[in-house]
């Protein structure tokens, strides 16, 4: 299958799930939906366009040299992380997520491995929880 048909199935999808995802967030409370139904119709667009340039961009194909063990516990960690999320809670599960994610991406400055996952954890509790006011899973915290 030629990166053209991948691109046409992966746009599809991305606008199946996206109009899905529309009318779902229509069901949410008048402020709460807003935000999501944005999302979706700039997926929704986005998923067009790639679908529309999927017939008019000439592929050229290059082979990489795609590190598969890297991949395959990255995945593993995301799904160790979402079922752990819940138990283990947000401040905690989030910044060791991402330091093992980026070592697996092999980042080697330490100062990097440390301060960006715990500076990202600190932003992303202050754009849910003090901004939006959305609850995070506290886990063995609360």
């Amino acid at each position: 299958m030629n990166m053209a048909a991948k691109d046409r199935i992966t746009s599809i999808v991305l606008f199946i799930l996206s109009i899905v995802g529309y009318f779902i967030a229509k069901n949410y409370p008048k402020g709460a939906g807003a935000f999501p139904k944005v999302i979706f119709i700039v997926a929704i667009i986005l998923s067009c366009a790639l679908f529309l340039s999927s017939f008019l961009l000439n592929y050229k194909i290059e082979k990489k040299n795609i590190k598969f063990f890297r991949l395959f516990f990255i995945v593993i960690f995301s799904i160790i992380y979402f079922i752990l999320f819940p138990l283990v809670g947000f401040f905690i599960a989030t910044p060791i997520y991402l330091f093992l994610v980026m070592f697996m991406l092999k980042y080697k400055k330490v100062y990097v491995l440390i301060f960006y996952p715990l500076c990202f954890t600190l932003f992303l509790y202050l754009i849910f929880k003090v901004c939006l006011r959305v609850p995070l899973p506290m886990g063995i915290l609360g």
